[in-house]
């Protein structure tokens, strides 16, 4: 009856009578519970386009005109294994700055640090339907992982959008590619900044299957010395210092009519050029680990020592960039001082985009502390 049941209700429980299991906690901020499957679009496949150069067109029409009703994504998180991972991981850039990509191996010491730095890392990616994981952010990262030899490492894994035939035929690779560029997804751009087909894209995170982006570097040190800042959504994240290093490469013949005059003290342009000079010539041209050529067999990475690279990183590699760095602050400052001009081809290398992103730090550069401070910057 209804009294006997609530008379049962509220009877203390029998001492040694089983309790109903607590609801198991998520064990850490890296490897949350996954979230449910993210929700499908439902709009209908655009038709067969006539021509390639049309297809790609269409596609990022369709990308601008989905910006009013995006997916709602929750972002699902999943933990792999990276030996694992790897090989359903596509990158969706063809070029790596390497001097920054090495400069991450001291973060890869040993398996334990390199799990620490990944799990600060979660990397974002994109699915269409055949099992593989297109990758958006964090190539540098992974590819300093791979190099470490770091196999059973776990990597977080961040679904960002799941494509669907009901958005676009993503059988077809140019529609694919198309779309992401149309939204700032993908870097189809050599070292030199000039446009590559997406079947110029490695299939893996090898550093030697990437163009070495000198300049792209340049963007990263400089984030890492105090000249530039970037925002914190993805948006603002993703090419961020592909985007400032196309900046230096505009600039790189000094105060001419193409670069805007915006070198305005020829001190800082020449050094800026020593150093580079510095880089390229001497560092990338004499030291093995940069001798690496894109498809080639070798036995560099089995005989890869992290330590040599670390401290080699320290003590040359990063002053160059630090000075150049200081040089390049002059160049910064004198763009954000003309903005919002547009800046160069900026709006076709960089669909949706005419100025660049975040901004310039004008606090001057970290106090030098002495004999090898020059390794204690934060990580970034």
């Amino acid at each position: 009856s209804g009294r006997a049941a609530a008379a049962a209700a509220a009877r203390p429980p029998v001492a040694g009578a089983a309790r109903p299991a607590p609801r198991r906690a998520s064990p850490c901020r890296a490897c949350p519970t996954p979230a449910p499957r993210a929700r499908r679009a439902s709009r209908r496949a655009p038709a067969a386009m006539s021509s390639k150069k049309d297809g790609v067109k269409r596609a990022r029409k369709s990308a601008v005109a989905m910006e009013a009703q995006p997916p709602q994504v929750e972002q699902p998180t999943h933990r792999e294994v990276w030996t694992v991972a790897r090989e359903r991981c596509r990158p969706t850039q063809a070029a790596l700055g390497w001097d920054w990509a090495l400069s991450k191996m001291a973060k890869c010491a040993d398996a334990s640090s390199a799990q620490k730095y990944m799990d600060r890392k979660p990397v974002p990616y994109v699915t269409r339907g055949d099992g593989l994981m297109y990758v958006l952010d964090h190539h540098h990262t992974l590819a300093a992982l791979e190099l470490s030899g770091w196999e059973d490492v776990e990597v977080t894994f961040e679904l960002v959008y799941e494509f669907d035939e009901g958005v676009l035929d993503t059988s077809n690779n140019d529609l694919f590619y198309g779309f992401l560029s149309g939204k700032g997804w993908t870097y189809l751009l050599d070292e030199q900044y000039q446009p590559i087909s997406w079947r110029e894209l490695p299939t893996g995170f090898d550093l030697r299957l990437y163009r070495n982006d000198l300049y792209r570097s340049m963007g990263g040190f400089c984030r890492k010395y105090g000249v530039l800042e970037r925002g914190t959504t993805l948006e603002d994240r993703l090419f961020f210092e592909f985007r400032w290093g196309y900046l230096f490469w505009l600039n790189r013949n000094g105060p001419d009519s193409e670069s805007e005059n915006l070198w305005t003290d020829m001190r800082h342009y020449r050094t800026w050029c020593h150093m580079t000079s510095c880089l390229d010539e001497i560092i990338h041209n004499e030291f093995d680990v940069y001798k690496f050529k894109p498809n080639e067999v070798c036995a560099v990475a089995e005989n890869f020592d992290i330590d040599e690279q670390v401290e080699f990183g320290k003590e040359v590699v990063r002053p160059c960039y630090r000075a150049a760095c200081w040089a390049l602050r002059d160049l910064c400052e004198n763009y954000q001082a003309k903005q919002p001009v547009p800046l160069g081809k900026m709006s076709k290398l960089f669909p949706g985009t005419s100025v660049l992103p975040g901004r310039v730090l004008t606090a001057p550069p970290p106090k030098w502390q002495g004999k090898g401070s020059h390794t204690t910057e934060a990580d970034v």
